[in-house]
């Protein structure tokens, strides 16, 4: 019986807390260069609105550890994509495909059909990437202002 309690008390005390130390720690890496940590605040605004639904956490932290980039920033900062803010990344993906493609980006419940349901969801996903490029590069260079003159780095 003690050796549930002890297996238990592993899983649910000791590693959540051994996890939460490790993240906060990645969080407020002091040794990270100011342009590092904003490449990584980038990455991870990019990845939240790319269009791989489901797996943008997973590339994310694995490209983020190929590039050798801060995981635990581009892992929060690639949840951007709440519920209130996803009508205006669809909105703007889908907007910003139309201009791309020259095409309206209108769409009305009577004429739904195979072929128009193809045709927006190619326009969605060329706007949602390029969207999600141009979200990730404006974050990122706005992180790098704000980071340059609020802190201060390792010499």
């Amino acid at each position: 019986m003690n050796l549930i309690f002890r297996v238990l008390k592993a899983i649910f005390y000791d590693y959540p807390i051994k996890a939460w130390r490790w993240f906060v720690g990645e969080l407020t890496n002091n040794e990270m260069s100011n342009a590092r940590m904003a490449l990584s605040i980038g990455f991870g605004s990019m990845m939240s609105s790319m269009p791989i639904w489901g797996f943008q956490m997973w590339v994310a932290i694995a490209v983020a550890q190929l590039c050798k980039l801060n995981r635990a920033i581009v892992l929060t900062f690639s949840n951007i994509s709440l519920p209130p803010v996803i009508p205006f990344i669809l909105w703007g993906s889908l907007y910003l495909g139309g201009v791309i493609l020259d095409q309206p980006t209108l769409i009305s419940i009577d004429d739904i059909t195979l072929d128009s349901a193809m045709q927006t969801l190619y326009q969605y996903i060329i706007g949602a990437i390029v969207f999600s490029i141009l979200l990730g590069s404006c974050i990122g260079i706005l992180s790098y202002i704000i980071l340059r003159f609020t802190r201060h780095t390792p010499k």
